[in-house]
């Protein structure tokens, strides 16, 4: 597939066949969960750590669901039209539910923390 592409798209599509690969996506998910559990052993405490978890979420959904599809709907003309001498349509779609879907775990957690707090100040 590579092989009859337009030299200067060649790159790009190598990287983005290397990022999309079964590999990349479990070390990915092992770097996720091995931040997960560093939070949780460096906050020392349930609710901290899912406070924070919650914000970094969140932060991550907005991110990923609004800023970088505004950027890449911004750009994405001039630059297919620069590389490949044509307009293409960039689908936003699959960031805009991913960053759907981290700011609501965000707010998972958030409620989470929250709860786990109210349940801790009940029982002393």
């Amino acid at each position: 597939m590579l092989g009859d592409v337009y030299l200067p798209v060649n790159g790009p599509l190598r990287l983005y066949a290397a990022l999309t690969s079964f590999q990349a996506k479990a070390v990915a998910f092992l770097f996720l969960f091995a931040g997960a559990a560093a939070v949780f052993w460096a906050c020392r405490g349930w609710s901290a750590g899912l406070r924070l978890l919650a914000w970094d979420s969140m932060a991550a959904g907005l991110l990923t669901g609004a800023a970088i599809p505004f950027a890449i709907s911004s750009s994405a003309r001039f630059l297919t039209n620069r590389i490949l001498g044509r307009t293409v349509e960039i689908t936003l779609t699959p960031l805009l539910f991913c960053g759907g879907i981290l700011s609501a775990a965000g707010l998972l957690f958030l409620a989470l923390a929250y709860v786990l707090q109210k349940h801790r100040s009940d029982r002393l």
